[in-house]
């Protein structure tokens, strides 16, 4: 199931409302909520999600954990045509093998993905010009 289908069941439940009555409150029918809920539809619309904010008075917090799941929630993605060609066979690769990747795999290529954001990544010496490559050398130097 997505991150928004468990989100969304969760919310739901918190508030003691059916899948009917929530689907009355939102103007929907009731197996439009059920599909997003067992994630058979694909993420809903931003329209869908401020509707359901409103309607079970999320507070901000939890509204924001919805906008979030919403976007994770995601099944296609958008490689910008100025992505280096590894973007692209990166994607590619995933295409193929998505629907085989062992959780394991998949917990260690999240882990590698959250590194590259937690950390500062210093540019390689090789992709650098040399006036560059000597301004980052003068700078290890002085951390030193």
């Amino acid at each position: 199931m997505s991150p928004f289908s468990i989100l969304f069941r969760q919310v739901r439940d918190r508030s003691g409302l059916r899948q009917k009555d929530l689907a009355e409150l939102l103007g929907y029918e009731q197996s439009y909520l059920s599909a997003v809920e067992i994630g058979t539809k694909g993420p809903p619309t931003p329209e869908f999600v401020r509707k359901l904010i409103s309607v079970l008075a999320l507070n901000d917090d939890e509204a924001r954990q919805m906008w979030e799941a919403m976007e994770a929630s995601q099944r296609k993605i958008q490689i910008p045509s100025n992505a280096p060609e590894g973007v692209f066979l990166l994607g590619y690769e995933l295409r193929k093998q998505i629907d085989h990747l062992h959780p394991s795999l998949v917990e260690a290529m999240l882990a590698i993905l959250r590194l590259s954001t937690a950390m500062k990544v210093a540019e390689p010496a090789g992709l650098l010009n040399a006036g560059r490559r000597k301004a980052v050398l003068r700078e290890r130097e002085a951390q030193m």
